[in-house]
């Protein structure tokens, strides 16, 4: 190799080697603001939470920031919303478990098809509240547990109400 080769080749390595120190530090730059970024649900849910002092206890759950986000969720995403009604059926997001958890806040939705809860679905916040997960319960028993206690709660909704008798 000549001279001249050598040091065009060193100066190619030098270019290549900068370009690609600059990618990687945009990569890990971006992931880093990435992972600081709190999810604003939460982040409102819980200002008012601290804030209010008289929120009734209903208010407390969790389910408002997990319905608020898979509504959004699924109003930008239509094509997966058909997609999930047909495959499961449609969440019930007015109707949820009670909050699970201290630091990770979790909660379960109904799924509903023709009136009936076939499945159900876990919503899982992190401590940092920068990273949530929805899944379908696969569990058996779980699974069995959630669906019969939303289907007694449907159950009693539609009871009418007794009467009481005059005397």
């Amino acid at each position: 190799m000549t001279k001249k080769n050598k040091i065009n080749f060193l100066v190619l390595l030098g270019f290549l080697f900068l370009i690609f120190s600059c990618r990687t530090d945009e990569i890990t730059n971006s992931q880093e603001r990435l992972a600081r970024e709190k999810i604003g649900a939460f982040v409102n849910f819980e200002k008012n939470l601290q804030s209010a002092k008289n929120f009734r206890t209903s208010q407390k759950s969790y389910s408002y920031p997990f319905a608020e986000l898979i509504y959004n969720f699924l109003e930008k995403n239509k094509d997966f919303e058909n997609d999930l009604s047909q495959k499961y059926g449609d969440i019930d997001l007015n109707v949820a478990s009670q909050t699970f958890g201290d630091d990770e806040k979790a909660v379960v939705f109904p799924i509903l098809k023709n009136g009936k809860v076939i499945e159900a679905i876990a919503c899982h916040v992190n401590e940092e509240r920068d990273y949530v997960k929805f899944r379908i319960i696969n569990d058996k028993d779980m699974k069995a547990t959630f669906v019969l206690t939303f289907q007694n709660y449907y159950n009693k909704k539609k009871q009418p109400k007794k009467l009481l008798k005059e005397t």
